[in-house]
């Protein structure tokens, strides 16, 4: 499996967008590009696969409580998930903390290996 994080950097907002894919059997390219080489050709990409459903494509949004992280809420007015503080987001292609708290995407494997 294969982590695979760009950064790039927004001019406009002086802030930093990430692209975030995961890839099993993986190789990088010289150019940069990632690739996957196993038959199934497994990708998971955090914008494209964002959702308004906890757990698919087995993504998932979720704040730091202090003890634990639990699930954010949809906010389906604004397209993004909410959490426990006005600015904690997760969006498709961005999100925010709190102060005191972390705005947490997390990608839960299908499988080992």
């Amino acid at each position: 499996m294969c982590f695979f994080m760009r950064k790039q950097l927004l001019k406009v907002c002086i802030c930093s967008l990430f692209l975030l894919v995961i890839l099993y059997e993986c190789t990088m390219k010289s150019v940069g590009v990632v690739s996957a080489d196993s038959p199934s050709g497994q990708a998971y990409f955090a914008s494209q696969q964002f959702s308004s459903v906890q757990g698919h494509n087995n993504w998932y949004y979720q704040e730091w409580n202090g003890n634990s992280y639990v699930n954010m809420v949809w906010d389906n007015l604004n397209q993004f998930w909410q959490g426990s503080q006005p600015w904690l987001v997760v969006a498709s292609n961005w999100q925010h903390p709190s102060p005191n708290t972390s705005s947490v995407r997390k990608w839960v494997a299908p499988q080992t290996g």
